[in-house]
């Protein structure tokens, strides 16, 4: 429940009604600011999906687990959703993985898409200029349906949603973003400019209605369907197609009416098929698209070339505290003689007092 409808509610309290009406506007503007610490509001862990009997599917883990919220943050922490589901036994992608089978019957194809499919549970989490997903193919390929996978497990107000039938806007993705949804893309929807600025992610200033711009951290995962790839001309195409991976599907050969819904229903079967497949086929799989794992070590990017850098973030954890600034690094009691015999001081910091201490002659 949001702050204004639990404010709301609390209108059917006649000892709050008078001062409330009167004072609603201010109660509900200090009520929704994040740091308000009069009614503490529940965090979400987007990492967990909570299911049936005490196990949530970590996303990170790719597998089910006991849930890891203890009992004391019960009430102030939470799993991203719940659905009921039990964990204990296979799951049943049934429609779901017929149509994935059908679009990508080559196994590399297959596993390959899959990974990137996954990739929008990954909130909050998308590198800088990771590849976007984009779906391409002929109608009753079941592109549309396997959106319905998120609607379950993400609420609607924290997907950024767009149909054929309006006009995307930058504005449309704010902090809160978990995914980003665009049903039949066309150049009409979503222009080559706007497409590279927000396909790329990172920070992004948006324009805002009689106020100030805004800067949004874009780093939510995308999910894009539409029956043939926008042609924008051919040097607009180029720069929009480094910022995407394109995968086609096929049409099935006969379609169920219910499906959307079916998916939608078995949502977590659909989830922990996915998680299975990309953990049986991981050698299938880009190495610079496991960047989601702990253990994995991708080259920095250096934006202003979009080359890679020379080092890795193996090469950056061995950095010492001698390539660190001064202020970077750790204080210490007392450094050695400076530059040359000739200025023959040291320098010495009074670390019980926490404070600089004098200049001392050697």
């Amino acid at each position: 429940m949001d702050v204004t409808s639990y404010v709301h509610k609390l209108l059917a309290k006649e000892v709050l009604r008078d001062k409330l009406i009167q004072h609603f506007q201010a109660v509900d503007r200090l009520l929704s600011h994040p740091a308000c610490a009069i009614i503490q509001q529940i965090k979400f862990d987007v990492v967990h999906i909570e299911v049936s009997n005490g196990y949530c599917f970590s996303i990170k883990a790719q597998n089910f687990i006991v849930c890891p919220i203890p009992e004391s943050m019960r009430g102030k922490l939470s799993p991203r959703s719940f659905v009921p589901y039990d964990s204990s036994k296979p799951p049943k992608p049934g429609y779901f993985r017929e149509g994935i089978v059908n679009s990508f019957p080559d196994d590399d194809v297959r596993v390959r898409f899959l990974s990137k499919l996954y990739q929008c549970l990954l909130a909050f989490s998308m590198p800088h200029k990771v590849r976007k997903l984009v779906v391409v193919g002929l109608k009753d390929s079941g592109k549309t349906s396997w959106s319905n996978i998120f609607h379950c497990v993400i609420p609607a107000s924290y997907i950024a949603s767009l149909t054929n039938e309006r006009q995307f806007s930058a504005a449309m993705i704010n902090n809160k973003t978990q995914l980003v949804l665009v049903d039949e893309w066309s150049p009409s929807t979503m222009q080559s400019d706007l497409a590279k600025c927000i396909l790329q992610g990172g920070c992004m200033v948006s324009a805002v209605k009689h106020g100030l711009p805004k800067t949004v951290l874009n780093n939510s995962p995308f999910y894009i369907t539409t029956n043939n790839l926008p042609n924008f001309g051919k040097e607009e195409d180029d720069n929009v197609k480094r910022r995407i991976e394109i995968f086609t599907t096929m049409s099935l050969p006969q379609t169920l009416p219910g499906i959307d819904k079916w998916i939608y229903d078995h949502a977590m079967d659909c989830i922990a098929c996915i998680a299975e497949e990309i953990n049986a086929n991981r050698e299938h799989i880009d190495g610079h698209e496991l960047w989601d794992e702990p253990n994995h070590s991708r080259p920095l990017t250096i934006a202003a070339n979009e080359g890679e850098s020379l080092l890795s973030d193996e090469h950056v954890r061995r950095i010492s505290n001698a390539d660190l600034r001064e202020e970077d690094a750790p204080i210490v009691e007392e450094l050695s003689q400076t530059i040359h015999d000739g200025f023959g001081l040291s320098y010495v910091r009074d670390v019980s007092r926490g404070r600089e201490g004098p200049l001392v002659g050697s």
